[in-house]
């Protein structure tokens, strides 16, 4: 669900869990709507100040 959300900014682990790439790797909206979009509610998103 996140990496359909966010597509650079996470991959697959061979587990099938998306890890996020690190930062720069996807815009602010996309890593938010990936966090709405987590079904385990795992993903946080801290904006710059």
């Amino acid at each position: 669900m996140c990496k359909q959300a966010a597509p650079r900014a996470f991959k697959l682990n061979k587990n099938g869990q998306a890890e996020f790439q690190g930062p720069g790797t996807g815009s602010l909206q996309e890593l938010n709507d990936a966090a709405d979009a987590c079904p385990m509610s795992a993903i946080t998103v801290i904006a710059p100040t």
